[in-house]
């Protein structure tokens, strides 16, 4: 089937890895919109409860910060202001659409900057994003409604639905690919999607691009983030149904749950209140290199190809009211939403901290579950944190304004939590000097639970970290040696994190955890001959 970009058929709606750099000096500001748009926030969400004030959620994290209440809400909307004002001035950005709410407050509800530069059209609270990624949950949450009727088995293969598809002789289960455990290798990495995003492409086709010899491994023992499995997983939901993913989305989720400005994104209909997307360049057609970046639009994308891995659309309203709807068992069972929302653990015994269309982290003792995405001209953060009944969404209309670092320092300050210290390695402040044979236990060559290697090499009196490809990267030792698990820090990525774990005696570390921000992912030493 070719999934073409124009489909009539669709009413126009009343939509690991993880860090986002670009290289230049900050661009002048975008104009924006005075501030947040003076609108109310979503009313009557389910899976958040009314409270009477700020100060009913958050308590223990406000205790860690010495006080005796969390920010009130006027406080976390200057913050927001002004974190937004900032990011899409350094960006360069487009426009932000940003959404908090705790229990039954609504702490932060506005849109800054534009949804359409050209036209110099302002963003809102209303505003229809390209959601990317986060369509993953969707596509979960549909196949978990139709495990519940008994029309599939999450242990089915995907043969039984997609027979044509290249196994190599393998089993490949949907729960499998629900996870990201399943080895198929990722279309959206091949070389040739980038040659042929714009066409519209049969399910062949895009498959075809991620054809490999073998799998990236065998299925179950390891994860790898594969855009391949959720559209595998799509056509299994057409298989099931016998309807159009697009209609599912429409009639089964979109409909019912009264999310009025969620659909399928097609190119062709008209939106209202959809935003375009951007990039930022200092290469320009026409005007030759710059020495600054700028504002650029996105490059051109067929909806086709993104399908059931990444082609929705939706507002901030309807990713908040989904996410209440979602935790509280009114989408899914709640024993579905727990499958979806539980971390799966690997025969080697790292945790995966991925369930099913759905990361599961810890932001400083505050349990989170969270997804981001990533599409031509759009970036999305959307997270729950479910022991503080609060949901956080950040829309952004231009690649060079990262919403996840936004909606992660909301967070902090909406429940009280010490900011992450920034800076890194490279200024060495605070640095302490590695205790003496710390470096020799902790060098050496570790496998990621997504089979990146990471060397970690002992040079004079420090030590130095690659990831895969990427350049060297100093370590700052910040502790923790004495209780078996010293930590570091690299320079470069502020915030990020790797923590050694040590067992007893002088034996080296035998397994390593990187932490950055909510995301934590692990990994195991390995002989260097097995990178």
């Amino acid at each position: 089937m070719i999934r073409s970009n124009v489909r009539p058929s669709v009413p126009a709606a009343p939509l690991v890895a993880l860090w986002i750099s670009l290289a230049g000096v900050p661009a002048p500001a975008v104009a924006a919109s005075a501030g947040p748009a003076a609108l109310p926030g979503p009313a009557a969400l389910p899976g958040h409860a009314a409270r009477p004030g700020p100060a009913a959620s958050g308590a223990s994290a406000a205790t860690l910060m010495g006080r005796d209440t969390v920010p009130s809400p006027a406080r976390v909307r200057h913050y927001a202001d002004s974190l937004a004002r900032a990011a899409l001035e350094s960006g360069p950005g487009a426009g932000l659409t940003i959404g908090v709410v705790r229990g039954g407050d609504t702490l932060v509800w506005g849109g800054w900057g534009e949804a359409n530069v050209e036209l110099d059209a302002p963003t809102g609270p209303g505003t229809i994003y390209r959601i990317g990624s986060v369509t993953k949950q969707f596509t979960a949450a549909l196949v978990m409604r139709e495990a519940q009727a008994g029309k599939l088995s999450l242990d089915d293969p995907i043969s039984k639905y997609v027979p044509d598809y290249d196994t190599h002789g393998k089993t490949v289960t949907l729960r499998e690919l629900l996870g990201h455990t399943g080895g198929v290798p990722n279309y959206t990495a091949s070389p040739d999607f980038s040659k042929e995003m714009r066409l519209d492409l049969s399910d062949e086709q895009v498959l075809a691009m991620g054809e490999r010899d073998s799998l990236d491994f065998d299925p179950g023992t390891a994860w790898s983030y594969s855009n391949t499995g959720f559209y595998l997983l799509g056509l299994v939901l057409e298989k099931v149904t016998g309807r159009p993913y697009d209609e599912l989305v429409d009639d089964s989720l979109a409909a019912p749950l009264g999310l009025e400005h969620t659909s399928y994104c097609w190119n062709g209909p008209i939106v209202p209140g959809r935003a375009d997307g951007y990039a930022a360049s200092d290469s320009v057609k026409g005007r030759g290199k710059l020495d600054h970046p700028v504002l650029v639009n996105a490059e051109e994308l067929s909806m086709g190809s993104p399908f059931s891995a990444g082609a929705l659309c939706s507002s901030a309203g309807d990713l908040v009211r989904w996410t209440g709807l979602l935790h509280a068992g009114k989408v899914v069972s709640p024993a579905s939403y727990r499958l979806m929302s539980t971390p799966d653990t690997l025969p080697n015994g790292l945790v995966t901290h991925y369930g099913f269309g759905l990361f599961i982290g810890d932001l400083d003792g505050h349990r989170v579950v969270f997804h981001g995405g990533g599409i031509n001209g759009f970036l999305t953060h959307l997270a729950r944190y479910p022991d503080d009944d609060m949901t956080v969404v950040v829309l952004s209309n231009a690649t060079s304004v990262n919403p996840g670092p936004i909606g992660e320092k909301i967070a902090r300050f909406a429940l009280g939590i010490p900011a992450a210290e920034e800076g890194g390695a490279a200024s060495g402040a605070g640095a302490r000097s590695i205790p003496s044979g710390l470096a020799a236990r902790v060098a050496g060559t570790y496998r990621m639970i997504d089979r990146t290697p990471l060397e970690v090499e002992s040079k004079g009196d420090g030590l130095t970290l690659t990831m895969g490809e990427r350049e060297p990267m100093k370590l700052r030792y910040l502790g923790g040696g004495g209780s078996g698990e010293p930590v570091f820090e690299p320079a470069g990525p502020p915030g990020m994190r790797f923590v050694f774990h040590l067992p007893e005696g002088s034996a080296p570390a035998r397994r390593v955890t990187m932490k950055a921000g909510m995301v934590e992912v692990g990994g195991l030493r390995v002989k260097k001959a097995e990178r």
